[in-house]
């Protein structure tokens, strides 16, 4: 079983408007957010796919970042395409960081020092930051917050984790365009350390 042509629409209708977003642009209003979903070798094409079209459903612009700008193989055997790369994109460019399931996938990104720098610089700037499955690894290598259990989780505003079976991708999917609709961004991290000082 052939799962080419399931990640050929990803990665290409991907990079034109979707039905969602051509709705947002005829009706004269603009894309509400932007959100990096941080890939990398392993990653699971079919948890991107559902989480893009989650997000899209929203009005949210999806756009792939990797550790490299380099076709990127999924689990399942398909190529995504990194429309760009973690060292040529800020995280103050984004309103949100999600990062996706897939083992490899996780365990690559905790040893590219560039998406650690990314996520991090994502998480204090105060940007929401998303991670289902495996993804929820690369939060926990820095040190973030993230609460174990079989189910979706919010264990700090705009840090959202889903584990487990329990976490479908279209309730993360909707959490996370939930939290971006109700606060996209809250004041840097750093400066709410000094004011709780």
């Amino acid at each position: 079983m052939s799962f080419e042509s399931t990640s050929r629409p990803v990665a290409t209708s991907h990079g034109s408007a979707s039905p969602g977003l051509q709705a947002h642009a005829l009706l004269g209003t603009p894309r509400q957010w932007r959100v990096a979903m941080l890939i990398d070798d392993g990653v699971d094409e079919l948890c991107v796919a559902r989480l893009i079209a989650e997000l899209d459903r929203a009005g949210a612009q999806v756009q792939l970042v990797a550790p490299q700008i380099a076709p990127v193989s999924t689990q399942l055997g398909g190529m995504l395409s990194p429309e760009h790369s973690v060292a040529a994109v800020s995280a103050a460019d984004f309103d949100a960081v999600c990062v996706p399931s897939g083992l490899f996938c996780a365990e690559t990104l905790q040893l590219s020092d560039e998406a650690l720098s990314f996520v991090q610089q994502a998480y204090e700037a105060g940007k929401t930051l998303a991670a289902t499955g495996e993804g929820v690894q690369v939060l926990r290598a820095l040190g973030l917050p993230v609460e174990g259990g079989d189910a979706l989780d919010e264990p700090e505003p705009g840090v959202i984790v889903g584990h487990g079976e329990h976490c479908t991708l279209s309730n993360f999917g909707r959490r996370l365009a939930k939290r971006l609709s109700r606060e996209p961004q809250r004041p840097p991290r750093r400066m709410l350390r000094a004011l709780a000082a």
